[in-house]
């Protein structure tokens, strides 16, 4: 979903002059791109977070 909501993102550098309809849409979905987005940096960051790396027999 992010990535289809980033191409959206990446569509309103197709248009030189736009309403301001456009400019409020593309907005609101640059925005809803951004959320999800820093939810998953924050979710990596904790899963990392007093984390150590184990090297058992397999990984050997």
């Amino acid at each position: 979903a992010i990535a289809m909501f980033s191409f959206i993102v990446w569509g309103h550098h197709m248009f030189a002059a736009m309403s301001p309809l456009a400019n409020m849409v593309f907005s609101a979905v640059t925005f809803s791109v951004s959320i999800p987005s820093a939810v998953k940096v924050f979710n990596w960051t904790a899963t990392m977070y007093k984390g150590s790396i184990r090297l058992a027999t397999p990984m050997l």
